[in-house]
């Protein structure tokens, strides 16, 4: 016993390892680039922060920011003009909304006899559509508009620009720079003039700790003013803005702030990486614990009885809130060790306290939710999932409630019933009586509980009226639970008796009547023809003037007509044991392609004297189905036979299969000789035909077989009719 402890200790340490491990790996796979690299000058917030210093060069030094030579740049464009004056719609609708908006207020104003109220507001009125008028009839007018305000922007942009100022004072105090355009030769810097001078020198001494030399450097003043504000909305005339300098930046040894940034960049690189590599250290260990000691199996499973005891949906509630507190301490303890860092160019350095208690607690919240996740998989072991969801609280009510409206009229009564006698009177008249919100709260768990036993009588009585009703019906039903001793378990008993009595008898009987009933169906039509060709020409025969030509002739239609009349009764037959399911498949794993091709190839004759051109196409085989190879060869022989004899000549026929996931789509198009009729899904009755003349010599059960053998194989077939055009779809399961 006390080996067995000893070991789940030994699993709940490596569990708490686990949890620091993934706690710190998190972080790392989270920020772990940035963290490893050699110097903080080679960070991405650095280079950042140089991009927007050279903004602030641009925009204060060399663009300079002037408000009277922005306004002068502004242009109104026509395209802006024709916005304003259509933005919303045209002239009379936007007239007519204006009156519309002053109508029931001028109104109401004139009803009262406030008529100088109404004044001013007709005035106003009158004044917003002469304004609208202008704005169709003067471009002017609009531009005069538009360009007040333009004028307001640049007001707003000049003071966020103002705004920026200080934030330039920072960086002007942080960088050294010393930058020449190419073009004009004009010189910007930071530098005194002493410095300047000598600016290769300066920028070249051990003082300084980051410099940059660009050979080119393209700076742009537009770009600058839109890195502060928006100037898609002013419109400026464009100006040669764009050009090129060479020169220098840097960083001395005394912009204190970097230099203490730097500092404290190696120490918290040293830090980070310190305690990532001690978390893989603890998660690859814990991993290795773990393994070792078969925690997933019976004999060594980490388990706590009182756990297992838990409804199954409580338990999964306990998994998930512990799964979304879990997830949201490795996000704290990710921005935690991120803020172990630096953020812009001023690094804010956590607590190292504090960051120690935050690393403590997601360790904790993660190992508690790794042993709860541990309880969770292992309460699974030995039992069926269905069996673990039939424990749950909310089947057990689901269960009950079901039942309980299983007979819908019962249910909805006895629901009244309970609500009339519970809510209406008992509830009513101890609270009102007494005013005793305790008891009221001590007895309504007890008459839930006699609710919860009510209904679950109720329900077993529905289950039983239900089975009653659906036998009656001729359905399919399970067999009753036979629970204690009670009438209605009695009851339960007999009603499961006269079912198998009644299943039994009712199966031979439909089995002998449909197949009575789907041999008689339309036969005399179709057979009657054949028959009488017989009949006459074997008359004829017996004639003494009939010549050997005549006699050689007639012999050949008996022939033609007597096979005829073969295939139109091994159809009937064929068809008959479909429709009563008197069949089996024999299922093995067929290529489908190959198989239809199989089938086109036994009418290559017919294809090439048909005058149609036949398209196939399908996805790269093979394509394979668990079928019934000959059933299936039938259903294309069939259909392609059908395509013979009734598609219009000198069109073409289109065969499409397709392998999809979880099923392979088979499609035949050709456009139809005959016309079809409204009514499409008669085509699948027994001796229904395309051609209503039957010139043709189709049994009219091609069709009717087809879609037996796809039902058979649990796949469908359906026929979409498009004026001539004849689709077939069908739909194989893998």
């Amino acid at each position: 016993m006390a080996t067995k402890w000893k070991s789940k200790r030994v699993l709940l340490s490596a569990i708490l390892l686990m949890s620091f491990g993934i706690t710190m790996i998190t972080s790392f796979l989270y920020s772990g680039v940035e963290r490893v690299k050699g110097s903080y000058f080679e960070t991405n917030d650095f280079n950042r922060a140089i991009d927007r210093f050279l903004d602030y060069v641009v925009l204060f030094d060399i663009a300079g920011i002037d408000a009277d030579e922005l306004r002068s740049r502004i242009v109104v464009s026509e395209e802006e003009i024709n916005e304003h004056r259509y933005q919303y719609g045209t002239l009379d609708e936007q007239i007519a909304n204006i009156k519309e908006q002053y109508m029931s207020r001028i109104a109401e104003l004139e009803t009262m006899g406030n008529k100088e109220a109404a004044t001013a507001l007709i005035a106003e009125r009158d004044a917003k559509i002469t304004d609208i008028t202008l704005n169709f009839t003067s471009d002017e007018h609009v531009r005069k508009k538009i360009m007040v305000e333009k004028q307001q922007l640049v007001d707003e942009m000049i003071a966020n620009i103002n705004h920026s100022e200080e934030e330039w004072q920072y960086y002007s105090k942080t960088f050294s720079y010393y930058l020449q355009d190419i073009d004009t030769g004009k010189i910007y810097t930071s530098l005194t003039n002493q410095e300047a001078e000598t600016y290769k020198t300066y920028f070249s001494k051990d003082h300084m700790l980051y410099v940059q030399h660009y050979d080119e450097l393209s700076l742009d003043s537009d770009i600058a003013h839109s890195y502060l504000f928006n100037t898609e909305d002013v419109n400026f005339t464009p100006e040669d803005s764009n050009h090129t300098y060479t020169g220098y930046i840097g960083v001395s040894d005394q912009a204190e702030k970097i230099a203490s940034v730097v500092k404290q960049y190696k120490q918290a690189q040293g830090y980070y990486i310190s305690a990532v590599v001690s978390g893989i250290i603890a998660l690859l260990y814990s991993l290795l614990v773990i393994v070792k000691s078969r925690v997933f199996t019976e004999k060594n499973a980490l388990t706590f009885p009182l756990y297992n005891k838990l409804p199954f949906d409580i338990r999964v509630i306990i998994v998930f809130g512990t799964a979304f507190a879990c997830a949201a301490a490795i996000l704290n303890a990710m921005e935690v060790l991120d803020y172990i860092s630096y953020s812009g160019d001023i690094v804010s350095y956590y607590d190292w306290h504090s960051f120690i208690m935050t690393v403590v607690l997601s360790t904790a919240v993660i190992s508690i939710s790794a042993i709860l996740f541990v309880f969770f998989l292992n309460s699974l072991i030995g039992r069926s999932f269905m069996e673990q969801v039939r424990t749950s609280i909310s089947y057990k009510l689901y269960d009950v409630v079901k039942k309980g409206f299983l007979y819908v009229p019962v249910g909805i009564q006895f629901v009244i019933l309970l609500g009339v006698f519970f809510l209406g009177g008992i509830y009513l008249g101890i609270v009102s009586s007494t005013g005793d919100l305790a008891l009221y709260l001590f007895i309504m768990p007890i008459q839930l509980f006699i609710v919860f036993i009510l209904f679950k009588y109720i329900g077993y009585f529905n289950q039983i009226v239900k089975n009653i009703n659906d036998i009656v019906q001729g359905k399919n039903v399970e067999n009753l639970d036979i629970s204690g001793k009670s009438v209605f378990a009695k009851l339960a008993a007999n009603v499961n008796e006269l079912k198998q009595g009644l299943k039994i008898s009712q199966r031979e009987q439909v089995k002998s009547e449909r197949l009575k009933s789907e041999l008689i169906t339309n036969v005399s039509h179709d057979l009657r023809t054949p028959l009488t060709s017989l009949i006459t020409y074997s008359n004829l025969l017996k004639s003494e003037n009939v010549t050997e030509e005549e006699r050689r002739n007639y012999i050949d239609i008996i022939d033609r007509k007597s096979k005829r009349l073969k295939v139109l009764i091994e159809d009937l037959f064929e068809a008959s044991k479909m429709a009563s399911g008197n069949i089996e498949l024999v299922k093995t794993e067929v290529e489908i392609v190959q198989l239809l091709q199989q089938a086109m190839a036994e009418y290559d004759e017919k294809i090439a004297a048909s005058q149609l051109q036949f398209r196939v196409s399908y996805d790269d085989p093979p394509i394979y189905a668990v079928v019934d190879g000959q059933k299936l060869w039938r259903v294309f022989d069939n259909l392609i036979g059908n395509i013979l004899n009734y598609s219009l000549p000198h069109t073409r026929v289109y065969i499409d299969v397709q392998n999809k996931q979880n099923q392979i789509d088979i499609t035949f198009k050709n456009v139809s000789q005959y016309e079809l009729g409204g009514n499409v899904d008669e085509l699948f009755e027994r001796f229904k035909r395309g051609d209503q003349s039957r010139q043709t010599e189709g049994s009219g059960l091609g069709l009717a077989i087809a879609k037996s053998i796809i039902d058979l194989h649990e796949g469908s077939m359906e026929i979409d009719v498009d004026g001539d055009l004849f689709k077939v779809y069908i739909i194989l399961r893998k």
